[in-house]
């Protein structure tokens, strides 16, 4: 991330306005543009035909998870492999993957409601690892706090803004609430988000050396601004697909690249194919069974099955982000 140097107020706005220039000449690596093509184009439709979003926009959401959201995380051994190349280090590697996810779907079979706060925990902080970078002169502390209270803003929006249509959503899960219970709740997180994402801030530029740049959290609160007029703006599970495929999984892919140097169509199919088809093609099994078989669930086993898969994919990208 693009990050600039600010010696006094005055210089807030032009250094702004120039970050966000050489951001938008130079665009994403891979494909200039198109992220910004695809964000817009899906904002226009979301206005131009509503009831056709409607429609659609649960169809799009798993075919965005079944594509680049698991092959960004599909990678996950790979980048492991960057530390640990051994026999030794790779199967301690896929035992404490498999135990930790283990252990999350154990925890939403024994009390689901500790299982959903997990996934909102883990999904904020995951969430927030992509847009706050780690900074030399920031305590562990502070940066720990400011990526999950970015996230937890951001999840927060959804809860504000469209509490009705997911009160709708839950109503199968019994969590004995009410609409206006959940926008209660998500003004109360964005507040103590807020408080702790600045608090953070604070605390981390305390903690620079002195004479060199302390870590901004301007950057990041304009990245996290324009998600939030994309999340308010269109439908829930819409705008989320949107700022997940686009704005998330596909940069990660983009940091996976650099870090695994994958520069070539035959690199990439090298590298996914051996856990993303197996893991696809199970999944998409264990989806058509459960419609046929147990439809009531189906949508409650992908929600514990992402949850599970969340928390270990955190830590391996933790260790990816912290490379830099």
């Amino acid at each position: 991330m693009l990050k600039p140097k600010l010696h006094k107020a005055s210089d807030l706005p032009n250094a702004l306005l120039n970050n966000l220039a050489d951001r938008l000449r130079a665009g994403p690596p891979i494909v200039p543009k198109l992220r910004y093509f695809l964000t817009f184009s899906g904002v226009w439709l979301g206005w131009l035909w509503p009831a056709l979003v409607e429609h659609i926009q649960l169809y799009v959401f798993l075919g965005v998870v079944g594509t680049i959201g698991m092959a960004h995380g599909s990678l996950d051994h790979l980048v492991n492999q960057v530390d640990q190349s051994s026999k030794t280090g790779m199967f301690r590697f896929y035992a404490a993957y498999l135990i930790a996810t283990a252990c999350v779907a154990v925890v939403w079979l024994m009390a689901p409601l500790l299982g959903l706060g997990l996934f909102i925990a883990s999904s904020a902080y995951h969430f927030g690892q992509a847009e706050i970078p780690e900074h030399p002169n920031s305590s562990s502390f502070a940066l720990w706090t400011q990526r999950f209270s970015w996230g937890m803003a951001l999840l927060s929006l959804p809860v504000i803004v469209h509490g009705d249509a997911l009160f709708l959503a839950l109503q199968d899960w019994d969590l004995q609430t009410t609409p206006e219970l959940l926008q209660v709740g998500g003004w109360a997180s964005l507040l103590v988000a807020a408080v702790g994402y600045f608090g953070a801030a604070r605390l981390g530029s305390r903690t620079r050396l002195r004479g060199e740049e302390s870590p901004s959290p301007v950057m990041p609160l304009l990245a996290w601004l324009c998600y939030a007029v994309l999340l308010c703006v269109t439908p829930p599970l819409w705008g989320f697909t949107l700022y997940f495929g686009i704005w998330h999984a596909w940069p990660a892919l983009e940091h996976v690249a650099k870090a695994l140097k994958l520069s070539r169509a035959r690199d990439w199919i090298n590298a996914l194919l051996p856990n993303y088809l197996p893991s696809f093609l199970a999944t998409a099994a264990w989806v058509g069974l459960a419609s046929l078989w147990a439809p009531e669930y189906t949508v409650a086993g992908l929600l514990v099955l992402l949850s599970a898969l969340t928390v270990p994919h955190t830590v391996v990208f933790e260790r990816l982000y912290r490379k830099g």
